[in-house]
């Protein structure tokens, strides 16, 4: 899990004096056909499935839902031209 942040961080730190961005989007845990398929195919008791898919419903979101939340704020960001950071 520290494997991403690490690299962000050095990627971040060799491209310093350039103007190029480094970002990482990190939107939590999103239901997927592929998270919905492994699960159907570890589980083969149905109330067992039930249960896990009700847990994926709380703790999760659907991509669509993310995308629209996240998608413009991607797109709206700015550079400030100072610190290297981009901001909105």
């Amino acid at each position: 899990k520290a494997g991403l942040p690490q690299l962000l961080k050095t990627l971040h730190a060799e491209q310093k004096k350039t103007k190029v961005g480094i970002h990482a989007i990190s939107p939590g845990m999103v239901i997927t056909d592929l998270l919905m398929h492994a699960t159907a195919t570890e589980e083969r008791d149905p109330k067992e499935l039930k249960r896990r898919n009700r847990i994926f419903n709380i703790l999760a979101e659907k991509p669509s839902t993310v995308a629209s939340w996240l998608v413009p704020k991607v797109l709206s960001v700015s550079y400030d031209g100072n610190s290297g950071t981009y901001q909105k």
